[in-house]
């Protein structure tokens, strides 16, 4: 470190460069930074008295204050930023850097989170539910899909049996088959009297639908309370069927596995795992100092006072008191800390406040608020008597 940057900051001496002369060199390329940050040490040397006594700051304890204040700056907007738009960038790339980029409001979080619901429900989502499906045995009413399907199929991983296709045969089928001659269409303790019909018969009764249907409707309701009704249960993943099989037939059922929230095998999720999960990886930077208007810059040289006011603080307090031939001089090294500690509370609740009043949340409240207003002054407004 050269003697210049160990030096005490002179309001009338040589000005040394703060471009290699800041701890990260965040900004010691830019042009506006490089300008003013010899105006700033100057500026805060003066204000805490330099005009009158040597102040004990040296330019390198200024300029690592000054590149502070554009650190802190830059962090309580983005963390702002952070707040406003986190579930926009979720799931997005971290590579590319976003600073000062207004998003468009996507919604991906809210979409992502009624796509998992969906996924639940079997109303769409992001993952598929597969099909499985076990052979029934004469006189077994029990079946445990988990040993049956979930060990074979899905090596052991816990099945979530979402539906089981297990109903009672639609009752149209007795009496409109394709599949059956004219003479075996007929279940006579159904359908008495319904004469010869079907896609095979040259002759059928010009018959209204809904006759169809209110016989359907009555053989369903016989079925279910004349016959064993169609059901079947699952328990931890244990199938009970109703009613008890007399033979073996396949039961087809739709399943999901657990998927882990940081990893799955559907294409669908990839996308998602290796974006923005938080705060701590959404892709903000340091903003460009060159582009701050001149309110952040005011709030970063206030800050700046109240960095170096907390340094000199410290620096004096190291001695306490300096001996001179008729007594000794205190320091005011406590009360400058104090002071200092108390300038970067205010100014960092004042931004604070003022970024929380530019929410994106403030923000349409205000606009609400003024519409409604505005629409009440507009309903004052006499209107003239439209003739058509």
């Amino acid at each position: 470190m050269t003697t210049e940057l160990t030096g005490l900051i002179s309001l009338t001496g040589s000005i040394v460069p703060i471009s290699g002369s800041t701890p990260f060199a965040l900004y010691d390329d830019d042009t506006d930074f490089q300008s003013d940050g010899p105006k700033t040490a100057r500026w805060v040397c003066a204000r805490l008295g330099g005009s009158l006594l040597q102040v004990e700051l040296t330019w390198t304890g200024a300029y690592a204050c000054f590149e502070e204040s554009v650190s802190e700056y830059s962090t309580q907007v983005n963390n702002n930023n952070v707040r406003n738009w986190l579930t926009t960038f979720i799931g997005s790339s971290t590579g590319s850097d976003i600073t000062g980029k207004f998003p468009i409001n996507t919604f991906n979080f809210a979409k992502r989170y009624a796509n998992s619901v969906a996924t639940e429900v079997g109303a769409g989502g992001f993952y598929n539910w597969k099909t499985g499906s076990i052979v029934t045995s004469a006189d077994v009413q029990y079946y445990d899909l988990q040993e049956l399907w979930g060990v074979p199929s899905e090596s052991g991983a816990r099945l979530e049996v979402k539906e089981v296709w297990h109903y009672t045969p639609a009752a149209i089928q007795k009496f409109y088959s394709p599949y059956l001659s004219a003479a075996q269409l007929m279940v006579q303790s159904d359908f008495n009297n319904f004469g010869s019909m079907g896609y095979e018969s040259p002759m059928y009764y010009m018959m209204p639908v809904y006759y169809d249907i209110l016989r359907a409707q009555a053989i369903e309701l016989s079925d279910t309370v004349r016959k064993s009704n169609y059901s079947y249960e699952v328990i931890n993943n244990k199938l009970r069927i109703t009613p008890v099989p007399t033979g073996a037939f396949k039961i087809f059922f739709r399943y999901t596995v657990n998927i882990s929230p940081v990893s799955s095998d559907d294409t669908a999720f990839n996308d998602t795992f290796n974006g923005v999960s938080d705060a701590s990886n959404i892709p903000y930077n340091f903003l460009t100092y060159s582009e701050i208007n001149s309110m952040g810059k005011q709030w970063i040289r206030k800050y700046t006072l109240a960095l170096c006011t907390e340094l000199t603080g410290h620096i004096r307090r190291k001695y306490g008191t300096i001996p001179i031939p008729t007594g000794d001089i205190s320091l005011d090294g406590d009360q400058l800390v104090q002071s200092g500690n108390e300038m970067k509370d205010n100014l960092i609740k004042e931004l604070n406040e003022f970024l929380k009043e530019t929410s994106n949340e403030a923000l349409s409240e205000r606009e609400s608020d003024v519409s409604e207003k505005i629409q009440k002054q507009l309903n004052k407004i006499p209107l003239l008597p439209y003739i058509g």
